[in-house]
């Protein structure tokens, strides 16, 4: 998260364009190099913040979930599943990204890390929705039933917004041509 916060940085205080060629170059090699780790970190970070959902609840959310139930019937009333939900979304992009066969030719290298990064971008959409569709179940959560306050869901939303502006950041780097 280093780099993309120098970026947005150097972008809010009328700094040098960041598409400018050396600048950009500069980015994208941060990028390759601790990219996918600096998201991992952020994934998991967010992922530790998230409402802890009890055993009992996940194992029948996880049930539902195996046996092909739809979400909108699974997290009916239960703002707790699209947590759940949002969790295992963020374990699925923490697990993407990055993931590579470690013999590769610089070119297939590049297009895979793109796909990678693409793929973890989906599931970080995934679970800002769920985040969203939870927080729109709040008003009929069991009493006591541990929903993300309007407080906790705009910090995940930056955090979100961040971990998904990088990346994006990762995926044109790794489909741009180097000069």
């Amino acid at each position: 998260m280093p780099i993309v916060l120098a970026v947005q940085a150097a972008v809010a205080a009328g700094g040098p364009p960041v598409y400018a060629s050396g600048n950009a170059d500069r980015m994208c090699q941060q990028l390759r190099a601790t990219g996918a780790t600096d998201i991992a970190k952020a994934t998991m970070l967010l992922r530790s913040k998230l409402p802890r959902v009890p055993a009992d609840e996940a194992a029948a959310f996880e049930r539902a979930n195996a046996a092909g139930v739809p979400d909108a019937r699974a997290g009916i009333g239960s703002p707790l599943y699209h947590v759940w939900l949002a969790g295992r979304y963020l374990d699925r992009a923490t697990r993407q990204i990055g993931t590579l066969p470690s013999a590769t030719s610089p070119v297939l290298r590049s297009l895979m890390l793109a796909d990678s990064a693409n793929t973890s971008a989906g599931y970080v959409a995934i679970a800002t929705n769920s985040l969203l569709l939870g927080a729109s179940q709040r008003s009929g959560a069991a009493h006591g039933e541990a929903a993300p306050s309007d407080t906790q869901l705009g910090d995940y939303a930056l955090d979100l917004q961040q971990i998904s502006l990088m990346l994006n950041t990762m995926v044109m780097c790794n489909l741009r041509q180097p000069e």
